[in-house]
């Protein structure tokens, strides 16, 4: 005996372990589980008999009775179909009591130790018929409260399913592996009760001040209301961790929500799905895949991990009231549909690795930047869902727009991607966007029209990318107001401009606009390639410039060092070309006014490389074919790439591109050179 319980504390543990496939503060405590030693109940056992026509809630009081009598306990339930939830008409109706009145399906309150299992096929099902919603107390007849469908709260006129899990008050549980099914589309649907919507009791599983939960492989769907709520009433943000992990788990065509977070600290979501909430026969607002709203609570310690938000009648995710918020979200997927993706209104909310599709209008921001809404390598693009499309606000046709006060709202390493509609539009705050690309393919503008608006912004390391059909020739443009414009910040198209459809900036620098563009670079240009130890002459023009100008040499994003810290302003200086510079591509040139700040240019990217000498990388993270090849060269990524013959020779140099056309090339061996200064060699036949 000794022997076999240790095996099978072995396997316990080992199961939880392997569940554990992310990292959170707030980890379930499985210790109790491997150590339960209450008292087993099988519904069957208790007289449940699956896959038939007979409801089996009273042997799921049963079996909430005898843990409750007990104070722990385990309920197995064997697999099958199981039919629960009852209702009992009121046989003397009169204008005090409700006319449909529900029973209990299984409740449990101040019970510590309780785990619910299932076996794989484990179905359990609310009755077909049952009524929901607002019904009048003397004839059963469904009640519309119209036109004033708000705030309607008459006790006597409810009608409410009942949850089909309910626990309260109660420390150590676990719900595993079954199916609950709302059967919302059979439920009779009366009229709106509560605030707005139909907001009575009707959820898959509902747990309420209680601890140390967790919630996994479970199917929660077609619920009147939420398929999962989750909450902790009376918290302050010094309470002692709650405690919630759900994993493995699909919440979908909920009525109001697939997971109703309404209090705790500590609640992390794996692996999860909460999609297409009121797209069912009922609709009640919020509709969102998650609502984080505290109420007369906190909520702390949110973390998402690889979850799915799609196709949602509210948003996606939605944190709007309530002391909650601060909640971290890792590759997780927000796809708006017919509302928006996110709706993140309160602080402390941050999103990692994120795909967000749709229009998304709110974010918060705070003068702490902690508080403030964060976006770490997040996609944001007006994708179409393969079965449900996407949301583009009809009034507000931008990707992203923000215009509440956004003070430090920021976005790093992210990319906007708009195919139908224009990009960004952040007004009236403080944003930041570090090396983020915005990627334009919205054709339907008219001319001259601002694609995108970045005003009250700080913007670094940042490119524009033109990604318009062919014959293409509309010219559109980036407006800016109080705009800091930080290191390596690129326009690489011809149709988006920088702050007006007339400039010509191929590449924006650092500064405070308005800027002037009285300098232009002639040469050394960007078919230059440049020897060291050798004499290069950089020409430029200028206008309404003062008598002096610096020259300095730039490498990828940041200062190299000074060419000449003063020189007179007359468009000529002799530069002998340093022999200790590396070989690379990613040199260029500045001139400035040495009494304007505001006057400068820099030239196109430059070429620098020793004669006859290729630089051969060693750490080759493109790769490109055929090879040989006749006519096309296919890289893996897209790049900047410069292409050079057998003698060192540079034959060609092409920004941003996956596909070259090398059939004009003579036969013979080339090498070709990314950003990173990474070399390949192909052969041209």
């Amino acid at each position: 005996m000794k022997i076999k319980l240790l095996v099978g504390i072995i396997i316990v543990l080992f199961h939880f372990t392997a569940q554990a496939q992310y990292t959170t503060d707030y980890p379930f405590d499985s210790a109790w589980v491997v150590a339960f030693n209450g008292p087993v109940f099988n519904i069957v056992d208790l007289g449940a008999i699956p896959d038939d026509e007979i409801n089996d809630s009273p042997y799921f009081r049963m079996a909430a009775d005898s843990i409750q009598q007990y104070g722990t306990g385990k309920l197995i339930i064997p697999a099958g179909l199981y039919i629960v939830g009852e209702q009992n008409i009121n046989q003397n109706p009169d204008t005090s009591e409700q006319y449909y009145q529900n029973t209990e399906i299984f409740n449990i309150a101040g019970v510590n130790n309780i785990i619910i299992e299932g076996e794989t096929g484990a179905i359990i099902r609310i009755a077909d018929g049952l009524h929901y919603g607002s019904f009048d107390p003397l004839t059963g007849e469904v009640y519309n409260n119209y036109p004033d469908t708000v705030d309607f709260v008459k006790p006597n006129y409810v009608a409410q399913v009942g949850d089909i899990f309910f626990i309260e008050n109660s420390t150590n549980i676990l719900i595993d592996n079954i199916e609950l099914d709302g059967n919302l589309q059979n439920l009779i649907v009366g009229g709106y009760w509560g605030d707005i919507g139909i907001q009575l009791e009707a959820s898959g599983i509902k747990l309420l001040g209680s601890s140390n939960i967790l919630i996994r492989n479970i199917h929660t769907h077609h619920h009147g209301l939420d398929g999962l709520e989750v909450g902790f009433y009376d918290l302050t943000p010094s309470s002692n961790p709650t405690v919630t992990v759900i994993e493995n788990t699909i919440s979908e065509y909920n009525g109001r929500q697939g997971l109703s977070w309404v209090g705790g600290i500590g609640l992390t979501a794996y692996n999860c799905k909460f999609n297409h909430t009121g797209k069912a026969n009922i609709s009640s607002p919020p509709g969102g895949g998650l609502d984080i709203e505290a109420e007369t609570s906190v909520c702390r310690g949110g973390k998402f991990i690889d979850c799915e938000f799609i196709n949602n009648s509210g948003e996606g995710m939605v944190s709007h009231s309530g002391d909650g918020g601060f909640s971290t979200f890792e590759n997780c997927t927000f796809w708006g549909t017919t509302n928006y993706p996110i709706w993140a209104n309160r602080p402390g909310l941050i999103f990692n690795n994120c795909n967000i599709y749709g229009t998304f209008l709110v974010a918060f921001g705070d003068v702490d930047p902690e508080m403030a809404t964060k976006f770490n390598n997040c996609n944001f693009e007006d994708l179409l869902h393969p079965e449900f499309g996407v949301y583009v606000d009809p009034e507000l046709p931008f990707l992203i727009h923000l215009w509440e006060p956004g003070n430090n709202i920021s976005f790093s390493d992210c990319q906007f991607i708009a195919n139908n509609c224009k990009s960004v539009k952040v007004t009236l705050g403080n944003f930041y966007f570090d090396n983020c690309t915005f990627t334009h393919r919205y054709t339907e503008l008219d001319e001259a029209e601002p694609i995108c608006v970045l005003e009250t912004t700080t913007i670094t390391n940042s490119s524009f990318i033109d990604d318009f059909p062919q014959g293409f020739n509309k010219t559109y443009w980036v407006q800016t107001d109080n705009t800091k414009v930080g290191e390596c910040v690129f326009m690489t198209g011809e149709h988006v401009k920088w702050e007006g459809v007339s400039t010509n900036y191929n590449w924006i620098f650092p500064g405070n606009y308005p800027r002037t563009n009285d300098i232009e670079i002639i040469s050394p240009s960007i078919s230059d390639s440049l020897t060291p130890g050798n004499t290069i002459e950089i020409v430029w023009t200028s206008q309404n410039s003062s008598e002096y100008v610096g020259i300095e040499l730039y490498y990828e994003c940041g200062f190299h060092s000074n060419i000449i810290a003063q020189t007179e302003n007359d468009g000529n200086y002799q530069w002998l070309v340093p022999e200790n510079l590396e070989n690379s591509n990613q040199y260029r040139i500045k001139v400035f006014d040495l009494a304007s700040l505001n006057n400068f240019c820099y030239s196109d990217s430059l070429v620098i490389l020793s004669a006859n000498e290729i630089p051969i990388g060693t750490n080759k993270n493109f790769s490109l074919y055929p090879n040989p090849t006749t006519q096309n060269i296919n890289f893996n990524i897209e790049d900047d790439y410069t292409f050079y013959n057998s003698l060192g020779e540079k034959v060609s140099f092409l920004k941003k591109i996956k596909l070259v056309d090398v059939s004009k090339f003579p036969v013979g061996v080339y090498y070709v050179v990314n950003s990173k200064g990474e070399t390949l060699k192909f052969i041209k036949l």
